[in-house]
C-alpha cells in the first residue's frame, strides 16, 4: 500500500502494526478523504493523530481498539467536519480527554467498553450536535450521568446500568 489514490474518499488501514511516513504524509493530501479505518492499529500514536488533525475533509475516523490517549483526543479537539467517531475498546481514553471532544461537532459517538464515567459524560453532554451515543459495556456510567445528557439523544446501553 505504498500509493494512495488520489481520489480515495476512504482509506483503511485497519490492523496495523505500523505506519510507514510515506502512508501518513500523503493522507491530509488527499483532497476529499472523508473516512479513516485505524481499528486495531497498535500503530496509533502522537504522530498518527497530529496527521489525522491536518486532514480537514475527515467525517468518519475509527479508532476502535488502538492505544489512542487523552493527548490524541486532544488532536481533535478543532477538526472542522468530523461528524463520526469510533473510540470502543480504547482504554487510554479518560474523562480528562473527553474534555477535548466537547469543541467538536460530532453526530455519532462510540466509547463502548471504554473508562468513561459520569465526568466524562458531562463533557460529552456539551456537544450540540450529539445525535447517537454508545456506551455498551461502560461499567462507570451511572443513573444520574445519563440525566446530564440532552433529551433526544439517542443511547446505546448495553451491559452499563
Amino acid at each position: 500500500m505504498s500509493a494512495l489514490d488520489q481520489f480515495a474518499d476512504a482509506v483503511d488501514l485497519k490492523q496495523r502494526f505500523e505506519l510507514p511516513d510515506e502512508i501518513l504524509d500523503r493522507l491530509p493530501e488527499l483532497p476529499i478523504l472523508r473516512r479513516l479505518d485505524l481499528s486495531n492499529s497498535f500503530a496509533v500514536d502522537e504522530r498518527v493523530m497530529v496527521v489525522i488533525s491536518r486532514i480537514h475533509t475527515l467525517r468518519d475516523l475509527d479508532l476502535g481498539y488502538t492505544p489512542v490517549n487523552d493527548a490524541g483526543l486532544a488532536c481533535l479537539a478543532q477538526h472542522p467536519q468530523l461528524r463520526r467517531l469510533r473510540l470502543s475498546f480504547c482504554t487510554g481514553v479518560t474523562d480528562a480527554g473527553l474534555a477535548h471532544l466537547s469543541r467538536t461537532q460530532l453526530r455519532w459517538l462510540d466509547l463502548s467498553y471504554t473508562r468513561v464515567t459520569d465526568a466524562g459524560l458531562a463533557h460529552i453532554a456539551a456537544i450540540q450536535s450529539l445525535e447517537e451515543l454508545h456506551l455498551e459495556s461502560c461499567s462507570r456510567v451511572t443513573p444520574a450521568g445519563l440525566a446530564r445528557l440532552p433529551s433526544g439523544l439517542q443511547l446505546y446501553l448495553d451491559e452499563t446500568l
